[in-house]
């Protein structure tokens, strides 16, 4: 069974001009003049975060293309396509819209678990 990575690298990103997560907060960070690696203003810190997740999220559907431009050689074959929840019905939805089956396995795997990451120690 062969497997690839489909996100793009970083020569891909530069060509496509997705930037990085870190290098968008940095960009957000700059404008509100915040250098610090912690910010203990919470407002200022949940505005930044929204700002860079808002940014972050423009990009996708420029990375979602990109998957599926990779996976194209085998698209008449059974494909097991693993990506983020956030884009598990995004993904499938541009599939088909091209004209290709497609089926959602599970849209939110683990959800009990990775809905709450204080279960797996990220806040």
């Amino acid at each position: 069974m062969e497997h690839l990575f489909c996100d793009p690298e970083e020569k891909d990103r530069e060509r496509l001009c997705i930037p990085y997560f870190a290098d968008i907060r940095d960009s957000v960070k700059a404008k509100y003049g915040a250098v610090d690696n912690y910010l203990f203003d919470d407002a200022l810190r949940k505005k930044i975060f929204e700002e860079t997740v808002a940014e972050a999220r423009s990009y996708w559907s420029v990375r979602e293309e990109f998957w599926l431009e990779k996976i194209l050689p085998w698209i008449g074959e059974n494909i097991l396509f693993i990506c983020g929840h956030e884009h598990a019905k995004r993904f499938e939805k541009l599939v088909r819209s091209r004209g290709y089956d497609s089926a959602l396995v599970d849209e939110y795997w683990k959800r009990e678990l990775f809905s709450d990451y204080e279960k797996i120690w990220l806040r």
